[in-house]
């Protein structure tokens, strides 16, 4: 009877462990901001980039692009219940018009769901 409640409580244990491990149980890090976001651009690169019409400025010219994310840096999050909106600092690049990486500050709504952090829309 003794090594039955041993294992059970080894059992209860391990699951406890494991559920921690899953759960970040707050905001997300620099690390997962990157990853919702790249994963979120290369969606968008996957479905053709970005389409800019020039308008008659560009002789009614449409240009498509990627976007290629190299960094990400959080400034603040602010959020509860595994739903933040961060202000982070992005680098950029926008190949193939311009492989210059750029800085920009975004404000990005993320989600902590069962696949890991994502970029909501």
């Amino acid at each position: 009877m003794h090594c039955l409640r041993s294992r059970a409580g080894l059992a209860a244990f391990l699951l406890c462990s494991l559920c921690a491990c899953q759960s970040s149980g707050g905001e997300p890090d620099d690390r997962d901001i990157y990853q919702a976001y790249a994963k979120a651009l290369e969606e968008i690169n996957a479905k053709g980039g970005i389409r800019l019409n020039m308008g008659s400025a560009g002789a009614n010219q449409t240009i498509t692009f990627d976007m290629r994310l190299h960094a990400v840096d959080k400034k603040s999050c602010t959020g509860k219940d595994r739903v933040y909106t961060c202000d982070v600092t992005t680098r950029v690049s926008y190949p193939p018009v311009k492989d210059a990486i750029e800085t920009h500050d975004v404000s990005l709504v993320l989600f902590d769901g069962p696949g890991g952090w994502r970029v909501v829309e």
